[in-house]
């Protein structure tokens, strides 16, 4: 009802504006529309008749003429509203799927931005862990030190020890070489003593006397070789401890020596380690602040693809509001080239 009420306005209105161009153009150019041999001969009359028969069929070939323009462009317009439809609908797909990708892309970055973090800490906690290792491994390193020093030592008071056995075994049998010469003379003195006591029994009554100190020389002489004897044994005892005492000396002064080098080689070690331990705390520090740099830059990214996502849904709805206004525009056309089509061109 609306439309045809539209319609009828619109008529009058057109028919008035007609009206009113026709007046004018014969108070402009009255001599235009005075040819009455055309007037005859289209309208079979003359004068005012024939003159207004001739600028209405006038007029109506202009406005058959504008209409079939308008036409022209109410489709060709109908066309591009379709395709502004077509294309705002198709924007408003690549941006809805713009804005999921950029949703899924900040939630990717937000959780990259804890993952970073978490690393910063794990990182920050490898980075104490190997200071407290580089402490223990010094620690470790005074320690092997230090009992390097008191080997040292040991081995030095061993090597002594070795010296001492030594030269108590070299007295020892020097004692020995005078036992056997005390046991040599105990022997010779025996012979003697035996020799005294013969000579002593042919003096008859005269050698009694010297036969009793020959007795008691001799008597001497056995107990003297006895107790060389057991000298003798306290002396082969003590050489065969000496020598056990010297071999033991030499066997603790090489271990003492084995372990000097194996403390120096557990020094080196620990040192190496310690070097080593002291390059990764460094290398945990610079890790723990580029991650953390990494983590400052992944959550200004993360700000701006917020952002960025904030921007693309506001995009969303205006692109929503654009297909909107080319479905009004495309609707409109439509309604305007169906008004159109009512009017017959044709005649």
């Amino acid at each position: 009802a609306t439309t045809f009420a539209a319609m009828a306005v619109s008529g009058l209105w057109y028919a008035r504006y007609v009206s009113s161009i026709m007046q004018r153009m014969l108070d402009i150019r009255p001599e235009a529309f005075h040819d009455e041999l055309v007037g005859s001969t289209y309208f079979n009359a003359q004068g005012r008749e024939a003159q207004l028969s001739l600028m209405l069929l006038s007029e109506g070939a202009r406005n058959r003429t504008a209409l079939a323009r308008i036409k022209d462009a109410v489709g060709r317009l109908l066309r591009v509203a379709d395709d502004t439809s077509q294309q705002a609908k198709t924007s408003n797909e690549h941006v809805q799927r713009q804005t999921q990708a950029t949703d899924q892309t900040a939630a990717a970055m937000n959780e990259m931005s804890t993952t970073i973090q978490q690393v910063a800490a794990t990182v920050e906690q490898n980075a104490e862990q190997a200071d407290s290792a580089k402490q223990n491994t010094d620690e470790s390193v005074n320690l092997a030190r230090q009992a390097s020093a008191v080997i040292v030592e040991l081995h030095e008071a061993v090597k002594q020890i070795a010296q001492t056995v030594e030269a108590l075994d070299a007295s020892t049998a020097e004692i020995g070489e005078a036992a056997d010469l005390i046991s040599s003379i105990a022997e010779q003195t025996n012979l003697l003593a035996l020799n005294a006591a013969i000579e002593a029994a042919r003096a008859g009554e005269h050698g009694r006397g010297f036969s009793v100190v020959a007795d008691e020389v001799r008597n001497l002489a056995r107990r003297t070789s006895e107790s060389t004897d057991s000298i003798h044994n306290v002396i082969n005892q003590l050489r065969g401890r000496a020598k056990e005492a010297v071999t033991v000396s030499q066997q603790g002064e090489q271990s003492a020596a084995e372990g000097v080098d194996k403390v120096k080689r557990a020094d080196n070690a620990l040192s190496q380690i310690s070097s080593s331990i002291e390059q990764i705390a460094d290398m945990s520090t610079q890790m723990a602040s580029a991650v953390e740099q990494q983590s400052g830059v992944a959550e200004h990214i993360n700000q701006q693809l917020s952002e960025i996502a904030e921007i693309a849904r506001q995009t969303e709805q205006t692109s929503e509001s654009t297909q909107k206004s080319s479905d009004d525009l495309k609707r409109t056309s439509y309604e305007l080239y169906e008004l159109i089509e009512r009017f017959n061109l044709k005649n």
